[in-house]
C-alpha cells in the first residue's frame, strides 16, 4: 500500500503559549501525574491504565506480550524484556482464585506434555519436566532441562517470570535467585527511591541485565481517546556495514515509526506531515526529532493527530544514555465525550515530552 496516495495540504501548527485546557498551562499541577517507566520518570495529564496481559496469554507462548487494556483495544508496542528475551507477563487485576485455576491448569498441560514426549520415546525429555519447589507462598514453577517458568500472584495480580536465557540450569537458578531477591511490586505512580527498574506495577532493584527493552502504553481514564507509548531501549553498538545497512538517526526513527509501524500495525491509510515533517527537541536533555502529524485511518477514514519524539542512545558514552521514544496519539471514535483537539492533543504531547527524565 502506498503511504501518501493523494497530496493533501500541509497542517498548520498553532502556538499553545495562549491555550488554557483542562490538560495544559490551565491545570492545577496536581492533575499530573508522574509514573516511573524503566530508569525515567513521564508525567500523564491524571488517571491512567495501563496496557497489561490478559489470562489467556499466560498459556499462549505465540501470543506471549501482547497487551489490552479492559476493553480489549490491543497495544501492539508494549513490551517488557530484560534479558534476550521477553522475561515476564504481568496480568490485569485479578484474585487467588484466578491464580489456583491457573496453576491447576498449566499442571494439567505440563503433565500431558511429559506424556506426549513419552509416548514419542523422548524419555530424557519428558523426565526433564517437572515441577520446581520454590518455598513461597502464592508461587510455583515448573522446569525443564535447562530452564525454569515462575508464576506468582502479589497484589492481585499474576505475575511470570521465565528464567531460561542460559545455557545451564544451574545458571538459570542463579538468574531466577537473583530476580526473586531484587523483585517486589508497586502502586501505580509511585516513584522508587532506589536505583533499578520500574515495570508495570513492579520494580526491579538491578541493573544486572544484557539487553533492556520497556515500553509501556497508557490510557487517560476520562479521555480514552488519548493513548501514550514510552519506550526506553539500552543502547547497542550498530552492526557491521553493509549495503542494506539504515542508519536509524532519530529522524529517520521517527519517520520510521510513523510510515511502517503505523501502517502496519494501526491501518492507517495516509499520514499528513507538517513541514518540515521533523523538528529538533529535548528529551531526556538530549538532541532528539519530534513530529506532530494528521493521520487518516484506512477503516472510515476518520480523522485523528499523532505526536512522536525519539532520541537515539549512545552505546559509547560513560554515562547510561538509552534509546527513547514517546509516541501520544489521538483515537477519537473512542472517546467518552467530545475528543481532545489538535491544540490540545499538541499539548499534552509537548509536556510530556518536557517533563521525560532519568531517575537517578
Amino acid at each position: 500500500m502506498m503511504l501518501l496516495r493523494h497530496k493533501i495540504g500541509p497542517i498548520f501548527l498553532f502556538s499553545i503559549g495562549a491555550i488554557q485546557t483542562v490538560f495544559g498551562a490551565g491545570s492545577s499541577p496536581s492533575d499530573w501525574k508522574s509514573e516511573c517507566i524503566g530508569h525515567y520518570q513521564v508525567a500523564v495529564p491524571g488517571a491512567v491504565e495501563i496496557a497489561l496481559s490478559k489470562r489467556s496469554n499466560f498459556f499462549n507462548m505465540d501470543n506471549m506480550g501482547a497487551n489490552i487494556f479492559e476493553d480489549g483495544s490491543n497495544a501492539p508496542y508494549s513490551g517488557f524484556t530484560s534479558t534476550n528475551r521477553r522475561w515476564t507477563e504481568i496480568g490485569a487485576f485479578t484474585s487467588v482464585e484466578d491464580f489456583e485455576k491457573l496453576r491447576a491448569q498449566i499442571s494439567a498441560e505440563k503433565k500431558a506434555d511429559k506424556k506426549k514426549l513419552l509416548q514419542t520415546g523422548k524419555k530424557i525429555i519428558s523426565d526433564s519436566i517437572g515441577p520446581y519447589k520454590l518455598n513461597i507462598p502464592d508461587t510455583f514453577a515448573w522446569k525443564d532441562s535447562v530452564g525454569i517458568d515462575v508464576y506468582f500472584f502479589r497484589d492481585n495480580r499474576i505475575y511470570q517470570y521465565m528464567a531460561m536465557d542460559f545455557k545451564t540450569l544451574a545458571e538459570n537458578e542463579a538468574d531466577l535467585n537473583h530476580f526473586l531477591s531484587n523483585f517486589r511490586t508497586r502502586q501505580l505512580f509511585e516513584i522508587p527511591d532506589e536505583n533499578g527498574i520500574c515495570f508495570p506495577y513492579s520494580f526491579l532493584k538491578s541493573n544486572s541485565f544484557n539487553r533492556l527493552i520497556v515500553g509501556v502504553t497508557m490510557r487517560l481514564k476520562d479521555h480514552p481517546d488519548v493513548e501514550i507509548f514510552f519506550k526506553e531501549t539500552m543502547a547497542t553498538p550498530p552492526p557491521p556495514p553493509s549495503k542494506d545497512d539504515i542508519n536509524f538517526d532519530a529522524d529517520k526513527t521517527v519517520r520510521n515509526f510513523l510510515e511502517a509501524h503505523l501502517e502496519t500495525t494501526e491501518g492507517i491509510y495516509q499520514i499528513n506531515y507538517s513541514f518540515p515533517k521533523t523538528r529538533s527537541i529535548k528529551l531526556d536533555g538530549r538532541e532528539g526529532k519530534a513530529s506532530f502529524v494528521e493521520i487518516i485511518r484506512d477503516d472510515d477514514h476518520s480523522h485523528d493527530f499523532a505526536y512522536v519524539a525519539a532520541v537515539k542512545g549512545d552505546p559509547k558514552s560513560v554515562t547510561d544514555a538509552p534509546d527513547l521514544m514517546l509516541y501520544v496519539v489521538r483515537n477519537a471514535a473512542r472517546a467518552k465525550g467530545e475528543p481532545v483537539s489538535k491544540s490540545e492533543l499538541k499539548e499534552i504531547a509537548e509536556k510530556i515530552t518536557d517533563s521525560i527524565k532519568r531517575r537517578h
